[in-house]
């Protein structure tokens, strides 16, 4: 398996990120679905080296979309790991 540069955080730090800005989206529930998730960050307005937070219970899904999102150009994208603690995850969007 090859190295990936996704980076994967827990939920604690969450807020820490947040303050730096950018959009956060949520891939814990099935609509609009991982599959959606590029349509879903044009909407959003976010530049290509903009922070992007996906919050995602499955990791190797979460995993792949941000890696998707990289290749497409989107240079800092991070997954949270929402699975391990879901109360203190943020449910909502965020536009950035």
């Amino acid at each position: 398996m090859a190295s990936s540069s996704v980076r994967v955080v827990g939920p604690a730090a969450l807020k820490t990120l947040m303050a730096y800005g950018g959009t956060v989206l949520d891939l814990r529930s099935e609509a609009p679905g991982v599959e959606a998730l590029p349509e879903r960050v044009a909407v959003s307005g976010a530049a290509l080296d903009q922070l992007i937070l996906l919050l995602a219970s499955d990791l190797p899904v979460g995993m792949e979309a941000a890696a998707d999102l990289q290749l497409r150009g989107y240079s800092c994208v991070v997954v949270v790991n929402a699975g391990a603690d879901p109360a203190a995850a943020v449910p909502v969007e965020t536009p950035g």
